[in-house]
């Protein structure tokens, strides 16, 4: 994607969802074959990295984007592409946590960074606009759905009360539904290959196949400046950024932030196309979550196909398709069918992936400020539009010294009582395994009973 360095030929682009076929990149991919000089060098070509490059990108900043493998193949480009401000269904958690005036910042700031998104579009890209409808499953949740109502109506959020007659049309099983406009829908790979085409257009490079090793990968030199390694060049720049995602875990710089993530393992299918789907998302319904903490999920595809994805354990796991008869793919497609009021049609595409998720949901920012005015920078999160606050975050801090939300997304914020506890628990091994499925236990029983 850059206009400098070695095109790569020697192996396939391995990307996925499948529900795309086709998908090309008119800027062949480029590896680094040679030492170069930036403002800011970014370790990590997912959602985040490339957020934060576009967005200093946009800012005049010379950005060097180095990625281990392509984008699109890694955790940011398995996902079911939906972009939405709603990351949480209890408002009032949130509000207790940071606060009205915080939240109202937070919401503000989301609703700017989306703003940016529709830009990087044309007419033919796939790119949805709509609703998600969040439903309950639980008999007498309904109390539930009507404060997240009141809630969204205190901070001007789109949003409407679904009664069950108007949910029943399409679906079963659920009592109310909180239904929230603002939401957006697009192909995950689609939307990073047009940052990454953005942040070149603006005088970025991206190179990818040139991974930075979490060991001696980068060094600041005498007069300040970081030097990062990759397939024997290095790139010397004012500030570094490491936004590698699921690998956070391996970069002993980003260990304060790894000890509040907690990595799920994501089950994923798309169906063929049915035309009740393709009514649902003519309607401008994009997305359904069940409000429930171990939530299912699904999205109308404007093709008239579904997807249907869950967090389902604790675990990593490389991304890599699976067979339609997958026992948790079935369990997903069987959760799916009780829930929709027409037989689904069969499944055309299955994967499983792996993510990792902040334990009180929103991001996690660490900013080192050095002595010559540069800054290291860790930064990662589990969606696209959290993502995008991100870049904005970034960029704000490192070109004009301004980053007043590090308080509210620093790793070291107030912490939920579950932060405290996954904070305490080694950074690897058994004892955190287990900490985490025994964590997943409690989350179930907490969903099913109360």
């Amino acid at each position: 994607m850059s206009s400098q360095g070695s095109p790569i030929s020697e192996r396939k682009w391995n990307i996925a969802p499948y529900w795309l076929e086709g998908l090309t990149r008119d800027i062949g991919p480029k590896q680094l074959t040679r030492n170069l000089s930036a403002d800011v060098t970014i370790v990590g070509g997912g959602i985040t990295g490339l957020s934060i490059g576009w967005a200093l990108s946009q800012a005049g900043r010379k950005v060097v984007i180095l990625e281990a493998g392509r984008i699109g193949e890694g955790s940011s480009g398995w996902p079911a592409g939906t972009i939405t401000a709603n990351h949480t269904l209890d408002l009032k958690k949130v509000e207790d946590n940071l606060g009205q005036d915080e939240l109202k910042r937070l919401i503000q700031s989301m609703e700017e960074s989306l703003s940016r998104l529709p830009g990087l579009f044309g007419p033919d890209d796939g790119f949805q606009i709509g609703s998600s409808l969040y439903l309950s499953t639980k008999p007498g949740h309904d109390h539930f759905m009507r404060d997240e109502h009141e809630m969204r109506k205190k901070y001007n959020l789109p949003t409407k009360l679904r009664n069950n007659d108007e949910v029943s049309r399409y679906y079963k099983g659920f009592s109310s539904a909180v239904e929230c406009g603002g939401e957006y829908g697009v192909h995950p790979v689609r939307l990073l290959i047009a940052m990454a085409k953005a942040i070149v257009k603006n005088g970025g490079q991206i190179y990818e196949d040139s991974p930075v090793n979490p060991e001696g990968g980068f060094e600041q030199c005498g007069h300040g400046r970081f030097i990062t390694y990759s397939r024997g060049h290095k790139v010397e720049s004012t500030h570094l950024v490491l936004s590698t995602g699921i690998h956070t875990a391996d970069f002993g710089d980003q260990d304060e932030l790894s000890r509040l993530l907690v990595p799920v393992v994501n089950h994923v299918f798309v169906t063929e196309p049915h035309p009740e789907i393709k009514a649902m998302a003519d309607e401008g319904i994009i997305n359904g979550w069940d409000s429930q903490m171990i939530y299912h999920y699904w999205r109308n595809l404007p093709d008239g196909r579904l997807l249907v994805g869950g967090a389902d354990d604790p675990g990593v796991v490389k991304a890599h398709a699976v067979t339609s008869d997958n026992a948790e793919v079935q369990k997903l497609y069987a959760w799916a069918q009780k829930h929709h009021n027409f037989t689904l049609p069969p499944i055309q595409y299955a994967w499983k992936a792996g993510l990792v998720i902040p334990v009180d949901g929103l991001p996690l920012l660490k900013i080192e400020k050095r002595a010559n005015g540069g800054c290291l920078v860790s930064a990662i999160t589990d969606g696209f539009a959290f993502a995008l606050l991100l870049g904005n975050v970034v960029a704000g801090a490192i070109t004009s010294d301004q980053h007043d939300f590090d308080k509210m997304l620093s790793f070291s914020r107030h912490r939920v009582l579950e932060a405290r506890l996954l904070s305490w628990l080694p950074k690897k091994g058994l004892l955190r395994t287990w900490g985490l499925k025994a964590g997943f236990a409690f989350f179930r029983l907490q969903d099913r009973w109360f």
